[in-house]
Order: C-alpha cells, then sequence, then structure tokens
C-alpha cells in the first residue's frame, strides 16, 4: 500500500512540472481530453471609447442640497449657481394688531455629510438674498438653466459674508426689517402665499472661487426665518416662525460658461485626449466598447465570461488643480434609451440591502485614491452586450459616465482616454475558453 502511494505522487509530480512549463492558454491540455477541456482563466483588456457631452438639463424642483456661489478654472471654465425656496407658515402663527417688525432672523442648515464647499474655503463668500415675485408652482417642472430673471425683486432683503470653513451647521442671516413688515402685512391680510412667495439667494457674477452647498431637512428647522415683533402695549417680542415644508417647492439652479476651454462647442462622436465629467447639468461621458463582439468568436470554441472590470483612470494632468477643485468621488453608469431618449438603469447595477430589498441608492464608481482610479464589476453587463450582438442586433442604448448626482455635484473629474497609452480607460475581461 505504501508503495502505491509513493507511485501516486511521484506520476502527479511529474504531471505537475509538465503543467508549470506550458504557456498560459494551453495550460492543462496534455492532461484532458482533446474533445472535453477548459482552459484556465484567461485575461484581455479591450480598449474603451469615451466621448465628453453636455448634459441634459436636468430637472431642479425639490431637491435636498442647494448650492449657491461660482467657480472659474482653465479646464471646466465658469460655473455660477444659485438657489430659491418657498417659505411657508409651518407654524400657523399670527400677528398682533398693529405689530411692527423687531427682526427678521433666516437660518439655512449646511450640509455635515460630505465636504459642503468646493473651491477656496477660505475665502470670503458672499451671499445675497431676494425676494421671489413670481410664485413657484408645484404643477410646473423647473429645469436646472431656468432663466430665473423674472422670479425675483433685484432689491436685496439680506446679505451675508462668510468663509466656508468657518460655518458648522448653520448660517445666519438677517433681513430686512421692511421684509418683515410685508409678511406681517399679508398674514394679517390672508394673502400671504400669493405676496411672499419665497426667497432666492445667489451670489454676484464676479464673486468667484467657492460654491457651498445647503442641506434640507424636513426633520430640521434649518431652513427656517423667524419674525420677531411687537405690538404697542407690548413689552418684550413676539415672534412667528416660516419654515421650508417638504411640499414646498426648492429649485437647485446652474449655469456653465465653457468660454475659451476645450469643452466649447463640443461635437459629437469628437473622442479628446481626455474625458470630462461635471455636475450641476454639466457634461457627462458617453462609453463604447467596438472589440467587444470579438468574445462571440474565439477561434471556433465556446466562451464564458467570468468577470468584467471597467478601469476609469483619473487624468495626472489635473493633479495640480485637485488640491483646489477635487475630483468626484464617485460615479455611477446609467443607460439612455436610443429610441425614446430617456435615462434608465442599469438593475444589476442596483445596490441590495442586507435583507434583501432593493435599495435606491445605485452601485457607484468609487475613486480609489491609490490608484486614482473608479473601477466598477462590469460583468453583467457586458454579458447583456455580448447577447444583443449573438443575436445579431445592435444595443438599442448608450452607457454613461454621471456624477452620483446631477443636480448639486459641485465637483468634476478629468478622465484619461484611450489615448493615454501608458493608463487608458479599459475594460479588463477574464474569460474561459473551451472545446465540447
Amino acid at each position: 500500500m505504501k508503495t502505491n502511494y509513493i507511485a501516486f505522487f511521484a506520476v502527479m509530480f511529474f504531471l505537475s512540472v509538465i503543467y508549470s512549463c506550458e504557456s498560459q492558454d494551453e495550460m492543462g491540455h496534455s492532461i484532458l481530453p482533446e474533445d472535453d477541456y477548459a482552459t484556465v482563466v484567461l485575461t484581455d483588456t479591450i480598449e474603451v471609447k469615451a466621448y465628453t457631452e453636455y448634459d441634459d438639463n436636468v430637472t431642479a424642483s425639490y431637491t435636498s442640497y442647494l448650492t449657491s456661489g461660482g467657480f472659474s478654472d482653465p479646464i471646466f471654465g465658469k460655473t455660477i449657481t444659485a438657489f430659491a425656496a418657498k417659505f411657508s407658515n409651518t407654524s400657523y402663527g399670527k400677528f398682533g394688531e398693529d405689530a411692527v417688525t423687531d427682526s427678521v432672523v433666516l437660518t439655512l442648515g449646511l450640509d455635515t455629510t460630505s465636504q459642503r464647499f468646493y473651491g477656496d474655503s477660505l475665502k470670503n463668500f458672499s451671499m445675497e438674498v431676494f425676494p421671489l415675485i413670481m410664485p413657484l408652482s408645484a404643477d410646473s417642472v423647473y429645469y436646472q438653466d431656468i432663466d430665473f430673471e423674472g422670479y425675483y425683486d433685484k432689491t436685496k432683503v439680506g446679505e451675508v459674508q462668510f468663509s466656508p470653513s468657518t460655518i458648522k451647521n448653520t448660517l445666519t442671516i438677517y433681513l430686512d426689517k421692511s421684509y418683515g413688515d410685508k409678511i406681517i402685512e399679508s398674514v394679517s391680510d390672508t394673502t400671504f402665499d400669493e405676496k411672499i412667495c419665497g426667497l432666492y439667494f445667489k451670489t454676484p457674477d464676479d464673486d468667484l472661487g467657492t460654491i457651498t452647498r445647503f442641506y434640507y431637512n424636513s426633520r430640521y428647522s434649518d431652513f427656517s426665518y423667524t419674525v420677531y415683533y411687537h405690538c404697542p402695549e407690548d413689552t418684550a417680542s413676539s415672534s412667528v416662525v416660516f419654515s421650508v415644508s417638504d411640499t414646498d417647492m426648492r429649485l437647485n439652479l446652474a449655469r456653465h460658461d465653457y468660454s475659451g476651454t476645450v469643452l466649447e462647442n463640443l461635437s459629437e462622436n469628437r473622442e479628446l485626449d481626455y474625458a470630462y465629467i461635471q455636475g450641476l447639468s454639466g457634461t457627462k461621458v458617453r462609453l463604447e466598447f467596438p472589440d467587444i463582439q470579438k468574445f462571440n468568436s474565439v477561434g471556433g470554441k465556446y466562451f464564458s465570461l467570468v468577470r468584467a472590470q471597467l478601469i476609469v483612470p483619473l487624468a495626472d494632468s489635473i493633479k495640480t488643480l485637485q488640491s483646489l477643485y477635487p475630483a468626484m468621488e464617485r460615479l455611477y453608469c446609467s443607460g439612455k434609451s436610443a429610441i425614446t431618449g430617456s435615462e434608465f438603469t442599469f438593475y444589476e447595477l442596483f445596490d441590495f440591502s442586507s435583507n434583501g430589498t432593493r435599495s435606491t441608492q445605485y452601485h457607484v464608481f468609487n475613486l480609489d485614491y491609490e490608484t486614482n482610479c473608479y473601477t466598477i464589476d462590469f460583468t453583467g453587463r457586458m454579458q447583456n452586450l455580448l447577447d444583443i450582438y449573438a443575436s445579431g442586433n445592435t444595443p438599442a442604448y448608450s452607457i454613461y459616465l454621471h456624477p452620483t448626482n446631477q443636480v448639486s455635484d459641485f465637483s468634476r473629474s478629468v478622465i484619461n482616454t484611450q489615448n493615454n497609452k501608458e493608463n487608458p480607460l479599459r475594460l479588463v475581461v477574464e474569460y474561459l475558453k473551451y472545446e465540447k
């Protein structure tokens, strides 16, 4: 029995020596029948074409994140943002007879979950407050680049200067007493909703350097103003609170000026040396995989996809700007129908909660700061493309890279295309090639 064990291990050792000397593509062929064998997992890299396009103008209504400010850089040009909101008499408070305003104190909550500013956080930031003169209708659709000039009174009712890095949770702004008197009058004659339409927040167009992100949360009173007042017989002030409710319209607005940059006058199907992704209805990147069909014909052998990983490297050329204008922490991938033009989600890229129910969060590309790349498991989407080509058809959709939030993500990323030979945008495919 012992002799048999020694003989068995000797044979296995001999085969392992032969096996280790074979090439990776033919590994294992000598010990498997020719008509029933599989190779080891093979790896191939596919070039990916990337085209920068202007993003579709997205709806700006009811967003929780609201931005104000502006910045300018040599890559993406100038970006200006502003926001507007309707405030309601959520406390149902009333003013006494002959009430007079003592002060109007407005508070705005800042985003404390992530970076709340973009640009120079030490620079003094100006924000002006204007009263709206046109109601924001819940039945209307507002887009991010709407011409808002006719919606607000050009006489400001408040202004504040601050450095984003010094503000912790909320920003306080004192509004003019005259605005408080108008509020008292409109509440008294029940014309509040018609006359007090809301507030508009913007920075002067020449005040560039920082965009600050605010955060509306209905559970807190961070988006509200309090009118302090007294009546003739009062010895102390009373107050009424007005706040933004869930049903009150909120708009996050943005406009871009790409003059003098590589993004000016983008033409379709022109692949640049780099691809550009920007939030706030800025730019997106369309991806194409022209060589993916070759896997449906692998030398007459059968093909089985093991894994496909999309590697999206940040461009080294912008590293000097990243300290001031950092790249996006994450991206997401979506489809756009060639028939309807509407965007849709790739369901295999959904995140799932621990109990197995589908969440509302997309699976996203997270930026690896060590490799300076975004990566995502692209296996399911590649298999879908292969199945479509195998049926003799072409995909009826395009694939895009977007910011995770097109309305309020103020970051932007520059990525390598296939033109960068050292570190290109690429799809790394692992597969089996076998015969039956």
